[in-house]
């Protein structure tokens, strides 16, 4: 997933569908999405990973 403003294509191949929250959250942290066999994977930052 790249983001348009980043020189990302605005096509359904690169949308991922998420409440405004997680909108947020994916823009202005260190989330990543990207697809795997038509589904989106979100990888947590590297602080995040682990912490349960």
């Amino acid at each position: 997933m790249k983001h348009w403003a980043d020189g990302g294509p605005t096509t359904l191949d690169n949308l991922v569908l998420v409440c405004p929250y997680h909108h947020r959250l994916i823009h202005h942290t260190e989330w990543a999405v990207h697809m795997d066999n038509g589904l989106p994977v979100f990888t947590p930052p590297p602080w995040l990973q682990g912490a349960a």
